[in-house]
């Protein structure tokens, strides 16, 4: 028996593989290295599927924080020894599934009447971009979800945003009020002067239509802010 079949899953005891212990003790069971590798099956000659995933999480700087793996691009995950299309796709699309969920997740028609709640729904897409992207949260008259939509992707500094962009969805969808949400790539959510003055525009914009923003929120890598509690937009002059 050569060396490269010591580096076999199946050359593990029962007791240490994944995908047996998955099956036995349930996911919650596992480690993130584990799922993950899991998910892989395989790894390469001379590194089995579970040191593959723990070298993965290590690259990603996610061994104590998961959420970091969403930070890889498919090139990084190439780049990566071990790890092809096929095993990149699969992570891509781990990650994709996890957002979807958390964005599903909840009620079928949830109620988003908090800028916690919004972001807890969908902040944790925005928050690993490496490029800005405007998105507009369309609500009905009791602050229910209607739909998600991105409205514009931009660059590493600056997104364009444009009123006809924004309301064309929340007419067409029939939203009463909407809540924009863009990121700060460089993970400070802090608003610039640029988002204040293009707020400010579209509240008014939305008020000759019809359709009241309730708020713009803007987030970073690790939190974020409330243009409707950091301004004064919204109060009467």
């Amino acid at each position: 028996m050569g060396l490269e079949s010591f580096n076999r899953m199946q050359d593990l005891p029962p007791s240490e593989r994944p995908l047996e212990r998955l099956l036995r003790q349930g996911a919650g069971a596992l480690s993130s290295a584990e799922l993950l590798a899991v998910i892989l099956r395989a790894g390469h000659p001379g590194t089995n599927a579970l040191e593959l995933a723990r070298l993965i999480l290590i690259q990603a700087g996610a061994e104590n924080d998961i959420s970091h793996l969403s930070d890889f691009s498919i090139s990084e995950l190439l780049a990566i020894t071990g790890i092809g299309p096929v095993k990149a796709a699969q992570i891509a699309a781990l990650i994709e599934l996890a957002h979807r969920f958390q964005e599903s997740a909840g009620t079928p028609d949830p109620q988003l009447s908090t800028p916690e709640a919004v972001v807890s729904r969908f902040g944790s897409r925005l928050r690993v971009l490496d490029h800005e992207r405007l998105s507009a949260v369309l609500l009905d008259n009791q602050n229910r979800l209607i739909k998600n939509c991105t409205i514009s992707e931009g660059s590493v500094a600056s997104v364009t945003i444009q009123a006809r962009d924004v309301f064309r969805h929340a007419v067409k969808a029939n939203a009463v009020g909407i809540i924009l949400m863009h990121n700060h790539p460089s993970g400070d959510p802090t608003p610039s002067q640029d988002d204040i003055n293009t707020t400010r525009q579209l509240i008014a914009a939305g008020k000759l239509i019809g359709i009241e923003v309730y708020d713009h929120i803007i987030v970073g890598r690790f939190g974020s802010k409330s243009l409707r509690r950091e301004s004064h937009l919204w109060k009467a002059p």
